[in-house]
């Protein structure tokens, strides 16, 4: 009888110790994967920027040097390469390479896969550990790919603005341009503003919306033009020029900031009109809401943008 039992207890004692290669297998590869509706250059370039990284973190528990910490791992984002981001995954003294590939579904969807695969150890002890920590990676990694499915969803968070469609209702505009070694200031944009609005008084035209103001930047300077829309037709005369255009289809988007912030939102206009391959009819322009010469806190300007398009 203790023969018997002794030989049970070998036995199980060699499954207990077999099971974990017999469960675990060799190689240990970890994947999570969401679905994401945006352009696939679009989510690439969000998280190609890992200053916005913070934008859509689980959690606010956020380093320095690009290392974002959630539920007890330590990601560090790495290497960028076609598509794809590298991720150094930590917990203690691990170390696992990930890599979040982004995967285009048709024209306007993406997958965002991220994995990594690493050899299980031969020590029975530490291939039980090992499979713990990829499920608590696993887990982790799912719960990240979610808060980044939420922000990319949202295009408003990709371009920091929301932009859509409408008909432009300008189309009896006075106009005039001047040249600036620097970037326009304030008063020197509506100084000439203030010259278009005397000349519409001098001829009884009423000003029916905002200033209108499109820079260009050339090799000795700046080139700016001016306009504001008016109730009638002018006649061109010097430094003003009359513009006519039949209503035509614009794209438009909103932002509240000063220079920096405007030079920004022009940037991520004009890759919304690349990644979605709009055709650019004319110049984009900005559209002063706010009287920029009246209120001194850049951090309340109200500019529009707009670029005509087919």
């Amino acid at each position: 009888m203790k023969k018997w039992i002794t030989t049970l207890a070998v036995l199980i004692l060699i499954l207990l110790i077999a099971l974990p290669y017999i469960l675990i297998p060799n190689s240990l590869h970890v994947t999570e994967s969401v679905k994401a509706n945006l352009k696939a250059t679009s989510a690439f370039r969000t998280l190609l920027n890992n200053n916005d990284w913070h934008k859509w973190w689980p959690t606010k528990d956020i380093k320095k040097d690009s290392t974002w910490d959630y539920a007890g791992f330590t990601f560090k984002t790495g290497e960028h390469f076609y598509n794809a981001v590298s991720i150094d995954i930590f917990r203690g003294n691990i170390k696992r390479e990930s890599r979040l590939n982004i995967i285009p579904l048709g024209n306007d969807s993406i997958f965002l896969v991220w994995e990594y695969t690493f050899p299980s150890s031969l020590n029975p002890f530490i291939r039980m550990n090992e499979y713990k920590e990829s499920a608590a990676s696993k887990k982790a990694m799912h719960k990240i790919l979610e808060s980044m499915q939420v922000f990319l969803n949202k295009p408003e968070n990709i371009y920091g603005m929301k932009i859509h469609v409408e008909m432009a209702k300008d189309t009896t505009l006075i106009s005039t341009k001047f040249r600036t070694s620097t970037y326009p200031s304030t008063a020197e944009i509506y100084q000439h503003i203030a010259a278009l609005r005397d000349y519409a008084h001098k001829y009884q035209a009423k000003e029916i919306n905002y200033p209108m103001l499109h820079v260009d930047k050339t090799d000795s300077g700046f080139e700016s033009m001016v306009a504001i829309s008016l109730n009638k037709a002018l006649k061109s005369s010097g430094a003003f020029e009359f513009k006519r255009f039949v209503p035509w289809k614009v794209l438009t988007g909103e932002i509240r900031g000063g220079y920096s912030t405007i030079s920004q939102a022009y940037a991520q206009f004009n890759y919304f009109i690349q990644d979605y391959n709009l055709l650019q009819m004319a110049n984009s322009f900005e559209s002063l809401v706010t009287d920029r010469s009246m209120e001194k806190d850049t951090a309340k300007w109200i500019t529009r943008f707009y670029t005509p398009i087919p």
